[in-house]
């Protein structure tokens, strides 16, 4: 999986500066209401800032390493 495998080792380049977490299709319908607010449809990457203000939202998987990456650094601003 590639954007799983691009946010594990983003999660080891930004240790303590972001908090990952990857939410396993099982999960997905018990939080629907929750990811619902993020227009994700049934998957995608979300990035909010320290606040908790989305700041990038990635729907679908056609995303890797790099869209991500700029996404983070978008928070960090």
């Amino acid at each position: 999986m590639k954007v799983v495998a691009a946010v594990r080792e983003l999660e080891a380049e930004y240790e303590g500066q972001f908090r990952f977490e990857i939410i396993p299709p099982e999960e997905t319908l018990k939080r629907a209401e929750e990811l619902g607010l993020y227009d994700l449809g049934s998957h995608g990457l979300v990035v909010l800032d320290s606040k908790g203000v989305e700041v990038a939202h990635l729907p679908g998987h056609q995303f890797g390493r790099e869209e991500i990456e700029a996404a983070m650094q978008a928070a960090l601003r």
